[in-house]
């Protein structure tokens, strides 16, 4: 059954909603001062602790000391990370990170198809090293005019099923994804879960129960 990680949580009421629905991973973002569901170190770890295992940190520090110590505190499920990633820092991280807690780099896969076409494959190259370097899932996100990730526009498909099937480990689908295109997402890419943030919201960080539930429905029946 595909997966549904729910992202940008900033409230204890809305990870216990997840939790109810049976959303598989809860995202807290973490230092990351651009995105307005952007959570302080203290708010994050209340967050993911109260998620039961299945909470996801996502950080763009390349600091390994600071992610290990915010993986300890948290106890995570994974570490999700944003923004110029190498496959060393996966390395890295892998050695300093509790043996349970997954590591999920993002890759970026550009909204304009000729600019994405160009882009491929460096992308399946980056995607292919980062996951001999330790990578236990990949996210897949959209970049809107160099901007990369929490852009909630959708990517092209197709390219993005050449990337989920060249990848070798499971991918998580983001950008645009909602509960009226979850479904149809997947069955396209091959991807083995989505990422959603927006599209469940009535305002950032604000979650929405009613599109939580449709969302998890839709991709159940994905």
């Amino acid at each position: 059954m595909a997966l549904v990680k729910v992202c940008g949580l900033t409230r204890l009421a809305d990870v216990a909603l997840c939790l109810r629905l049976g959303v598989t991973y809860l995202g807290a973002i973490v230092d990351i001062p651009r995105s307005p569901r952007c959570l302080t170190w203290e708010q994050a770890c209340l967050l993911l602790r109260a998620a039961r295992g299945q909470g996801v940190a996502v950080v763009a520090s390349d600091d390994v000391s600071r992610v290990a110590a915010l993986a300890s505190e948290a106890g995570p499920a994974a570490v999700q990370l944003h923004g110029g990633q190498s496959a060393e820092l996966v390395e890295r991280l892998g050695s300093s990170l509790p043996a349970s807690t997954e590591i999920w780099p993002v890759l970026s896969l550009p909204v304009e198809p000729q600019e994405a076409r160009e882009e491929l494959p460096a992308l399946i190259e980056a995607a292919q090293r980062l996951v001999a370097a330790g990578a236990g899932r990949l996210v897949l996100d959209s970049k809107v005019r160099g901007v990369s990730g929490g852009t909630g526009v959708p990517m092209n498909r197709e390219h993005a099923a050449e990337i989920v099937a060249a990848c070798g480990v499971p991918v998580m689908l983001a950008g645009g994804i909602n509960p009226a295109t979850a479904s149809e997402a997947l069955r396209v890419t091959g991807a083995a879960g989505v990422d959603v943030s927006s599209g469940v919201e009535r305002a950032p960080g604000i979650k929405s129960p009613r599109a939580i539930e449709q969302l998890v429905r839709a991709v159940a029946g994905a």
